[in-house]
């Protein structure tokens, strides 16, 4: 199953969109018995929107929220950790749930 991006309208759309492919990614990898609450993801979600700012401030290529969204929930891993593994694994989201 392929997770479509289609660009947001605002904001809030887009953390919405996000919460949704965060918890796709979650049950696709994990099973569909893994189910993660809005709530819990939102405030990551929007840790990494404003973390992508300051390096799009500075021209400096980062991966998509979604990945690296996934990549720190799954491994339990901050930021820069998620940028780094990403980058290492040429930004494939299925290892981030198989290593």
């Amino acid at each position: 199953m392929a997770i479509e991006y289609t660009p947001p309208v605002n904001n809030f759309e887009e953390v919405d969109q996000i919460i949704r492919q965060v918890q796709d990614c979650f049950q696709l990898y994990r099973g569909p018995y893994v189910i993660l609450g809005s709530e819990s993801i939102k405030p990551s979600i929007l840790y990494v929107c404003e973390r992508k700012k300051e390096y799009d401030a500075k021209n400096i290529y980062t991966p998509s929220a979604l990945k690296i969204t996934v990549a720190m929930l799954q491994r339990g891993i901050g930021f820069e950790e998620a940028l780094e593994f990403l980058h290492a694994h040429e930004e494939n989201i299925a290892r981030i749930f198989k290593e």
